[in-house]
């Protein structure tokens, strides 16, 4: 090897990042079932030649899991929009609300521009670690 650029797909890279997500919401379990059975299910439907009732059943099976991500995140979007946002999230709005409500000294629109929903880190703790 050179140690030119790397070639085709970094699988290990790509798994990384994917064990990373750190948004939990109803729709993720169906999101990783929809991400790992279609291709394996398409691909052994390729390997049988896509002919025969095992192939069908296969991209049949295959396919339901994106149905069904489909169809429930259009439930929720309709009937409960609040479960597709994540854990961190929605406790963090319930905080805002409760310190709103119990007429604390801060300003919730201030508190919500000093939080970073992504890494849940906060400005309080940024200064303190500057300083």
């Amino acid at each position: 090897m050179n140690g030119g650029p790397k070639s085709g797909l970094d699988l290990r890279g790509v798994l990384d990042r994917a064990a990373q997500v750190r948004v939990q919401n109803a729709l993720n379990p169906l999101l990783w079932l929809s991400a790992v059975a279609p291709p394996v299910c398409f691909f052994f439907a390729w390997l049988a030649g896509f002919e025969g009732a095992v192939s069908g059943l296969l991209i049949a099976v295959g396919i339901l899991p994106i149905l069904a991500t489909a169809a429930a995140h259009g439930y929720f979007a309709v009937r409960a929009p609040d479960r597709l946002q994540s854990e961190t999230y929605l406790l963090r709005q319930q905080e805002l609300l409760i310190l709103s409500k119990g007429g604390a000294a801060h300003d919730p629109a201030t508190l919500a521009l000093e939080t970073n929903p992504a890494t849940g880190d906060d400005a309080e703790s940024r200064r303190r670690d500057d300083a």
